[in-house]
This record gives C-alpha cells, sequence and structure tokens, in this order.
C-alpha cells in the first residue's frame, strides 16, 4: 500500500511534545505523556480524537469502531486486533478539540497489551483504561497524507466510504453532523428570516467578504447602504450640494443622497456582522465593480445610495443549508427580482420550488452564524460572495 507522508510533519509533531520515558516495571507505571495538539486525524474525511505522543499523532483504538473497523479484545491472550468491517459505514463523531495545544492530556502508562492491525503488531500505548495507537501505523489499510495548511492528518481506507464534504475542524469547537440541508426542514417564519437576512445584502450588491480578512470599509459600506436602502431613521436624505462637500458625485447620474450618524452604522455592523467599526471615509468596489464612497466628518456618513429611478426589490431565496462544525451554516442562494413589493407580499417567504419558473439574477454563498436580536432569531455573516448568472 502506498504511503504519502512527509518527514517534516514528523519533525514538527515530535517538536510539539517532550516525553521522558521512565523505567517501567509493571502495569500502570508511567511511561510518558500524552498531549494536547491542535492536529486533526481524519479517516476519508470523518474527524476522529487525536493527541500527540512520543513524536507523533495518535489516536484512541477504540474509536475506530465507528469508522468501519471490527475493534476486538481478547482477554486470554490480552491482545487487541483491528481489522476491517466491510458491512459498515463510518458514523459521526462528537470530536472537540480543547486543551491548550502542547498542554498535558494524560499519562501515557505501561501496558503488556499487543495491539494488532490486519494481523500486524503495532506500537500501542495506554491510558486510562483506553488503547493509543499511532495514525501512521495503519497504512496498511490505506493511505496516509500530512496536509500542513490544515494541519491535517489524513488516512483514506480502501473501500470504505468518503465523506464527500472536506471537514475543518476549529480548534476548540465541536464537530457536527453536516450531512442534512436544511431548507426543507425550515418552518416558514425560519425561512423568512433567513432570505430576509441574505437579502440585505443582496440588495446593495455587496462585495466578496470574509470576517477573517476582509476590512473596515466593506463594513461601513453595508451599515451607510443598508440604512439608506431600507429608508431607516437613522439614514436623513440631504441634497446633493451637502453631499458634495464630503464626496464626489458624477453629474451625468441623478443621485440619491444621504447622512448616517455613526452610532446607526455602529449599531448595524454589529447587528449584522458582530463587528466593531473603525470610523473613517470609506471608499469601496461592489460586486458589479461599481465604485462608492462615504465622506465621514463630525460623527456623519455622506455618500449616494444610487437608489433613484423604477423601484424593485432584490429578494434572495436560499437554495440549502448545511451545519458547520462550529456553530455556523454554510448556504447557497439565488437572487430575483420583483417589482412593487405590494404585489408580492410573500416574497421573503420563498422556496426553491416557489420560485422555479422565475429566472434568477444572481447565484451566491454565504457562511453564517445565528443571532438573536431583540428577541428574533437572526444571522450574522461570517463570509459571502455572489455573482451575476449569465441568461
Amino acid at each position: 500500500m502506498k504511503i504519502i507522508s512527509n518527514i517534516t510533519a514528523l519533525m514538527t509533531i515530535s517538536a510539539m511534545v517532550c516525553v521522558t520515558p521512565v523505567n517501567a516495571e509493571s502495569i500502570g507505571d508511567k511511561t510518558g505523556t500524552v498531549y494536547n495538539t491542535d492536529i486533526v486525524a481524519y479517516i476519508n474525511n470523518y474527524a476522529l480524537s487525536s493527541y500527540a505522543a512520543n513524536g507523533t499523532s495518535v489516536i484512541v483504538a477504540e474509536d475506530l469502531r465507528n469508522f468501519g473497523f471490527d475493534v476486538v479484545w481478547n482477554e486470554t491472550e490480552r491482545t487487541l486486533s483491528i481489522t476491517r468491517n466491510t458491512d459498515t459505514t463510518p458514523k459521526e463523531m462528537n470530536v472537540v478539540k480543547y486543551g491548550i495545544p502542547e498542554s498535558e492530556f494524560s499519562d501515557l502508562l505501561y501496558t503488556d497489551i499487543a495491539v494488532f492491525a490486519d494481523g500486524i503488531r503495532i506500537p500501542s500505548y495506554a491510558i486510562n483504561g483506553y488503547t493509543m495507537i499511532p495514525v501512521e501505523s495503519l497504512t496498511m489499510f490505506g493511505e496516509y497524507y500530512w496536509i500542513p495548511e490544515e494541519r491535517a492528518l489524513k488516512l483514506w481506507v480502501d473501500g470504505l466510504y468518503i465523506r464527500p464534504d472536506k471537514q475543518v475542524v476549529p480548534y476548540g469547537q465541536a464537530i457536527k453532523n453536516a450531512n442534512v440541508d436544511l431548507v426543507p426542514t425550515l418552518s416558514a417564519q425560519e425561512r423568512y428570516e433567513l432570505n430576509i437576512f441574505l437579502s440585505n445584502f443582496a440588495e446593495i450588491g455587496f462585495p466578496p467578504y470574509d470576517e477573517a480578512t476582509s476590512g473596515n470599509n466593506a463594513l461601513i459600506f453595508f451599515g451607510c447602504m443598508h440604512n439608506s436602502r431600507n429608508h431607516t431613521a437613522g439614514a436623513v436624505p440631504i441634497p446633493d450640494e451637502e453631499a458634495r462637500k464630503y464626496v464626489k458625485l458624477e453629474e451625468q447620474y441623478i443621485h440619491a443622497c444621504y447622512k448616517v450618524d455613526k452610532s446607526t452604522v455602529e449599531n448595524t455592523v454589529a447587528r449584522y456582522f458582530g463587528k466593531d467599526v473603525t470610523h473613517g471615509s470609506s471608499t469601496i468596489t461592489d460586486q458589479y465593480d461599481l465604485s462608492w464612497n462615504q465622506g465621514y466628518s463630525n460623527g456623519y456618513y455622506y455618500f449616494d445610495s444610487g437608489e433613484e429611478g423604477a423601484f424593485a426589490i432584490d429578494v434572495a431565496v436560499a437554495d440549502s443549508m448545511y451545519e458547520n462544525y462550529d456553530g455556523t451554516y454554510t448556504l447557497t442562494f439565488k437572487t430575483y427580482v420583483y417589482g412593487e413589493p405590494d404585489d408580492f407580499p410573500d416574497v421573503y417567504y420563498s422556496t426553491p420550488a416557489s420560485v422555479a419558473d422565475k429566472i434568477a439574477r444572481e447565484k451566491g454563498t454565504a457562511v453564517v452564524r445565528p443571532y438573536s436580536y431583540n428577541g428574533r432569531n437572526t444571522y450574522q455573516l461570517v463570509s459571502y460572495s455572489a455573482s451575476r448568472i449569465e441568461q
């Protein structure tokens, strides 16, 4: 069986641990230490708990029963045998990576138990009634990879179901079931809350966003445009002459200029993103490659909202919704254009089936986190991208 590994990976893992062997004379004597690690082990894209010991990543042998293996204990011979069970498929495990990486997890204990994988003796250790084995000792069952950018060790097992989605386990978070599309299970009210949340971004042409990397300008853009497009109390219409003191207005266009106070922008950003905003003038390019400016002075933002013309509303309808491993959800959606809202009072309750005969203008993907706002269930945005659909 082909083994794909990396010596650097093993050196990296080794550097994380410091094992001081102790001469063991009887069962239960300490022989070393097991450490917490941010490295995650995977079998065919299913994650399982892993730790660092004796210079490598180790897993609990008994956990393999959840991943298409038989793990059989023989009391008489004091052996643990691991074999493939081709009639089973992997099961979900509630994997949690807690504890500070490199901190001590448990003592390694001397044991006389011998572990065999497919009839081959492999290294093993004991901790508190469980047997630990190195991930790399299971290569008789498949190919073994170290993926440094993911901090992941992956074993691809022959003949075992391969989970199609790629798991990433944030440190300190639990893995959850992400196999079920939740959109068909949503109530009418839940569907409304989700669609109207997404529509707030679609209607302003919100640019690609990632909360880990996107800058402050995206937050200011949304805080200003959301309030002007929805005519909230915090958005005050102003004449073009006042706006020109702070932003450049193209002469060939008819403008709809506003000023929005900084507290309104702060509240909007906190509500939709869970972030603080640093105030100041900004420029940003939306998803349609249009440039927008927000001038800032004396606690107010001044800008052109660009909303003059025939009335229309952009309605984003969620196509799919999958739970992630950190409590967020990944969504796909399409955006449709409607006329006067009085003609379509229930557009935000739309389902993929109810808009099947309409032509979508855009499609996109978003990651959201659940959020409670003024007693209502809603979301905050983690990432977002949308693009026009070519007709």
